[in-house]
């Protein structure tokens, strides 16, 4: 476990210390308790995910300094993988973003494109139940600092699920929520076409994680050390 990935802990949490610590735990008792479900991957265990371009770290960061991750579950192959692999990259992803200051520092802002996503792919494929789960595990269980969760061309359904939802997650989370349809001028207030792709109406081009990749299994050495981290076997763990 290197410093810089204890230190996004501690900014997580203002640096407050009991905080940090209690994420910290319940990060290590997840990563056990879904080992090799959520956890415990390698980069080069994630290049199908990766070569997708259904997850993809946007080059610059937003006129505040935070990170921008366009994320595109209509791109996502689901007969081939799993919602299993979709989310277990999701959370690797925050590892390889803190090599970067501006993410460990500022945060992220994510946006989520649903364009090609449909209610069909919905039900077959990942649950209400899972949803939660996975906000809940971005709330208490990982370091990782929302400060913008944008919405862009969702379908009718989405609403609807989210609503279903909504009270089930964390007030923090719930108030940083923005839907936008098709109106990407209403995600440009928030995110300037200069950062974002040729998909969400910017300059930068279509998404390509060519680049990423390349960077991602660079850090093969940092996840297998890492992945020797946890509790003591003696230890049974709680999470809080």
């Amino acid at each position: 476990m290197d410093d810089q990935f204890l230190l996004l802990f501690l900014r997580n949490k203002k640096h407050n210390v009991e905080r940090a610590f209690k994420t910290l735990r319940n990060y290590y008792f997840f990563k056990k308790k879904y080992s090799r479900v959520f956890t415990d991957f390698l980069p080069s265990e994630h290049e199908k995910v990766i070569s997708m371009n259904c997850y993809s770290p946007m080059p610059f960061t937003d006129s505040h300094g935070r990170t921008i991750v366009v994320c595109q579950p209509g791109r996502y192959k689901w007969e081939e993988s799993s919602v299993d692999a979709f989310m277990a990259f999701a959370v690797d992803l925050g590892i390889l973003l803190n090599k970067t200051e501006a993410f460990s520092i500022c945060g992220a802002v994510l946006i989520f494109d649903l364009k090609d996503f449909s209610m069909e792919t919905l039900l077959k494929f990942v649950s209400l139940k899972f949803l939660i789960f996975a906000f809940r595990c971005l709330q208490d269980c990982l370091p990782y600092s929302m400060k913008g969760i944008h919405v862009v061309n969702e379908p009718s359904f989405f609403q609807t699920c989210y609503g279903a939802i909504k009270l089930a997650l964390p007030e923090k989370i719930r108030k940083r929520v923005f839907f936008h349809g098709s109106n990407l001028q209403g995600l440009h207030k928030y995110v300037t076409p200069e950062v974002l792709p040729e998909e969400l109406g910017g300059n930068l081009g279509p998404v390509d994680n060519t680049e990423f990749l390349k960077f991602a299994l660079n850090q093969e050495s940092l996840f297998k050390d890492m992945i020797k981290c946890g509790f003591k076997k003696t230890t049974s763990p709680k999470s809080e």
